[in-house]
């Protein structure tokens, strides 16, 4: 397991991104109809868009779904973001834990564990455009500096 110590290394003062200015949820319902051998199938995908904004303008963007998108939505806005108001976005590891123990105190899953992986994806997307690299790219890349990376 990589520690933060082993993943931020890559940051240096250049690096650090404006405080966390705004965190806004967005619950998506997006109807989807699937077609096969003549038979059709509608249905709807529900999904939970999450934007964080820097104060010097920066937007990443996350998002989770096959889950209930309003109480994904619900627990963003009104218990993760007042929670990291003013943290450095580029501290996303800080921030995963503090939101680990704040919205699941007995390590439980479920619409926790999606809030939480909407705000860090949307974190690691304000890390990549900060350093100017897609999140996929050489600051994640466990043969140069052992951090690993898992989207799932």
């Amino acid at each position: 397991m990589n520690t933060p110590q082993q993943i931020e290394h890559v940051l240096d003062d250049s690096h650090r991104a404006a405080p966390i200015a705004r965190v806004k949820a967005t619950p998506l319902n997006i109807p989807i109809e699937i077609s096969t051998v003549g038979i059709t199938h509608s249905t709807s995908l529900s999904v939970c868009l999450c934007e964080v904004e820097t104060t010097d303008g920066l937007i990443g963007y996350g998002l989770t779904g096959i889950t209930e998108e309003e109480v994904i939505a619900a627990i963003i806005d009104r218990i993760a973001a007042p929670a990291i108001i003013g943290e450095d976005a580029l501290r996303h590891e800080r921030i995963w834990e503090r939101l680990y123990w704040l919205l699941s105190p007995r390590g439980q899953t479920g619409y926790a564990a999606h809030a939480v992986a909407a705000i860090d994806l949307a974190l690691w997307d304000i890390k990549g455009k900060a350093l100017g690299e897609p999140v996929h790219g050489e600051f994640v890349n466990p043969r140069k500096n052992g951090a690993a990376l898992a989207i799932l």
